[in-house]
């Protein structure tokens, strides 16, 4: 199979299917020893916009999860290690958790 049509499937489809952010795909990736030119050319298959949509839509879903979670700061240090395990970039990350406690 072609390395380049591989490497776009797989950021297309770890992204729609499993909400992986670019950091974790881009690992993957590398650990499959593919280029990073082609890594590039393949995070380059997601569209920014669903990307952020993707983003806000997990960290809402998240922080309803922790509603039984009483100490604010505990829930959100919850929410921002979670999006960062998912493989959101920190500034997209600390955006979206500071959004979610000013809620």
């Amino acid at each position: 199979m072609n390395e380049e049509r591989f490497a776009r499937a797989f950021a297309r489809g770890k992204f729609s299917l499993k909400h992986w952010g670019k950091i974790k795909i881009k690992h993957e990736l590398k650990a499959r020893n593919i280029s990073s030119t082609l890594i590039q050319i393949a995070l380059k298959e997601i569209d920014e916009v669903d990307y952020e949509n993707t983003l806000r839509q997990l960290a809402e879903k998240k922080w309803d999860s922790l509603r039984a979670e009483k100490n604010f700061f505990v829930k959100m240090n919850k929410l921002k290690n979670y999006l960062l395990q998912k493989g959101y970039e920190g500034e997209w990350v600390y955006e979206c958790v500071r959004r979610m406690g000013e809620r």
